[in-house]
């Protein structure tokens, strides 16, 4: 079975500039997935999809091949299935299976890709995301009209008898790529969870993400070393 990483990293960001790019415990941010790949034993090559000079320049660096990607997927509006077609099209030999990952999750243990993997492979799943439980209480306002969503007000459970329920957290996407080009969806077919610790799980978009993830890497290389 031929399993590759995808990778994708715009030049462009709304939030913080050249996030993508940007240090954090001690490399740049993209660094940390790119290496999270390569310490894999069963990912045989790493792709960055990309359109920016310097993350092509990094990714290099730290190992990764390259997808050129054309401006007209690069934008902030360009679905994520549009990269992933167009790495499909370009990686040859075509993967039997992907792990994609975003790098605005630099916090995994050594162990999650693969262990992702192998969940795929003994629950004969077609795609397997990571997630982590979720215990809180959501209001969803329509119209200006607040309504609950995972509890009803007037039987408020304690929240360890709350129903189990998972926050995708998009750290990793495994997923089958024949599936993936049947249902046009990389989460597809028959689908396992891959549960991961709340403090694996933030994604970084503003500059609160950037300083809370950098002090959780900081915990976690402590705890190693």
């Amino acid at each position: 079975m031929r399993i590759v990483a995808l990778i994708p990293a715009r030049g462009g960001s709304k939030g913080i500039k050249n996030k993508n790019i940007l240090r954090i415990g001690g490399k740049p941010l993209i660094a940390h997935s790119i290496e999270h790949c390569k310490i894999s034993k069963y990912i045989s090559e790493v792709y960055v999809s990309t359109e920016d000079s310097k993350i092509k320049e990094i990714s290099k660096k730290y190992g990764a091949n390259i997808i050129e990607r054309p401006q007209e997927i690069a934008r902030d509006s360009s679905p994520v299935l549009q990269v992933i077609k167009h790495a499909i099209h370009i990686i040859s030999p075509t993967p039997d299976m992907i792990v994609f990952l975003q790098c605005t999750s630099p916090i995994r243990r050594d162990d999650d890709i693969d262990n992702s993997i192998e969940k795929m492979i003994e629950g004969n799943y077609d795609s397997v995301f990571s997630a982590t439980k979720n215990k809180d209480l959501f209001w969803r306002s329509t119209d200006n009209t607040l309504k609950p969503i995972n509890y009803d007000p007037n039987d408020r459970k304690r929240r360890q008898d709350m129903p189990l329920e998972y926050i995708e957290n998009g750290s990793m996407y495994v997923f089958k790529t024949k599936k993936f080009q049947q249902e046009n969806n990389y989460i597809c077919g028959k689908i396992g969870i891959y549960e991961m610790p709340r403090e694996y799980s933030f994604e970084i978009d503003e500059y609160f993400d950037f300083w809370l993830c950098e002090k959780i890497l900081e915990r976690t290389k402590n705890e190693r070393d």
